[in-house]
């Protein structure tokens, strides 16, 4: 993940910290909690993967530890706020990425993986 300093925050909290895979990293305030969300850099008005964090700074520290490549989902969330993967799923098994572009491909009817 490509971190973005100093950090941008719109007019609503979200906090973009990083960019991978053509997802933004960001943090977005909810009522109870934080959300560690990752939004499509070409569709920033949605995010495709959420998880939930207690408030303050453990979805920022999450972010810093992940490695997206090759964990699944972010260290220490309370909860997964988008069904897209199964706990304990290995990233080669259903990264984002690859989860977006069989998806993709089967919209198209196409083989965007070349596989």
């Amino acid at each position: 993940m490509d971190l973005i300093e100093p950090f941008t925050a719109d007019e609503y909290g979200t906090v973009t910290i990083g960019k991978w895979g053509g997802w933004l990293v960001q943090v977005t305030p909810m009522f109870f909690g934080d959300r560690l969300v990752l939004t499509p850099e070409n569709c920033p008005l949605v995010y495709d993967f959420g998880w939930c964090f207690p408030k303050g700074p453990a979805a920022y520290a999450a972010a810093r530890a992940w490695d997206p490549e090759t964990e699944a989902d972010p260290p220490g969330y309370t909860k997964r706020a988008t069904g897209a993967r199964r706990a304990g799923q290995k990233a080669d098994e259903g990264s984002p990425g690859r989860e977006y572009a069989e998806f993709l491909g089967a919209v198209l009817g196409v083989d965007l993986l070349g596989e």
